[in-house]
Order: structure tokens, then C-alpha cells, then sequence
């Protein structure tokens, strides 16, 4: 299982980090990071729940993402890691 960081921004955005690649990475100054959520309104991301569901044969992982913004909107996205970067 791959290990990996999610993190919220003022700009909006969820990031995330492939942590397993982060030691290797840091030696030639290219941490790998991808951008895989943008909050539509723009507004900071102030809160961060994710659940990455049971791996099955039939249909791999999924994970969903809930957020919550300055203005106490609450969120939930569903992304297929295999998608994750593709909007």
C-alpha cells in the first residue's frame, strides 16, 4: 500500500504527495506533488477527511475526500486514483 499526504491551501486547492517517492525526490530538488482538487469558489480549504476504500479485484481503490472552507462549506469529492490530476 502506498503511503501519501493530502494538503489543503488558502488558494483552494488540495495537493498530493506520493510520500514513498519524497526521500528519492528531494535529492535532484523535485518534490513530486500534484494538484487534484480545486475548490470552485476558490475559497481556503480549512479542514481535510479522506477515506480510501478496501482495494477489490473488481473495482481497485477509490478514495473520497470531504472539505471544508473558510465559510463553513462543506464539500465531498470522489476520485479514482488512476484518474487523480485528470480534473
Amino acid at each position: 500500500a502506498g503511503t501519501f499526504l493530502l494538503l489543503g491551501s488558502e488558494t483552494g486547492s488540495i495537493y498530493y504527495f506520493d510520500m514513498q517517492k519524497f526521500p528519492l525526490r528531494m535529492k535532484d530538488n523535485d518534490l513530486l506533488i500534484t494538484e487534484i482538487f480545486k475548490d470552485p469558489a476558490g475559497e481556503s480549504i480549512t479542514a481535510l477527511s479522506v477515506y480510501l476504500t478496501p482495494k477489490t479485484s473488481v473495482t481497485g481503490n477509490w478514495i473520497e475526500i470531504a472539505y471544508g472552507t473558510n465559510s463553513g462549506i462543506i464539500r465531498i469529492v470522489v476520485q479514482h486514483p488512476e484518474t487523480v490530476g485528470h480534473g
